[in-house]
C-alpha cells in the first residue's frame, strides 16, 4: 500500500527521474527547472511523494499584469501583482 505524503516543498532529496505525467514539457520543467527556479526565488514547487519519489506536483510563480488603461487621476502603479499557479495530476 502506498503512503502518499505532501504536498511539501521540492528539495534536492526528492527523486524525480521516474516522474512521468504524460506531458513531456511538464516532465522536463520538473526535472530541469523547478529546483533551480525555486533556488532563485522565481517560483515554488510543491510535490506529493510516495517515499521520496515524486508522484505529483504543482508550482506557482509571481507575475505582473501591465495596466494599459488607468484613469489619469489615479495614483495606482502601472502593474497589478498576481500569482500564477499550475498543477499536474499523477498518472
Amino acid at each position: 500500500m502506498s503512503a502518499y505524503r505532501g504536498p511539501e516543498l521540492l528539495t534536492a532529496n526528492h527523486t524525480l527521474e521516474r516522474f512521468d505525467c504524460g506531458d513531456e514539457p511538464l516532465n522536463d520543467w520538473l526535472l530541469r527547472r523547478a529546483l533551480r527556479n525555486q533556488g532563485g526565488g522565481s517560483s515554488r514547487t510543491w510535490v506529493v511523494t510516495d517515499g521520496e519519489r515524486v508522484v505529483a506536483y504543482y508550482g506557482s510563480s509571481t507575475a505582473a499584469l501591465a495596466r494599459t488603461r488607468c484613469p489619469a487621476e489615479s495614483d495606482a502603479t502601472n502593474r497589478i501583482r498576481c500569482r500564477r499557479c499550475s498543477w499536474v495530476d499523477w498518472p
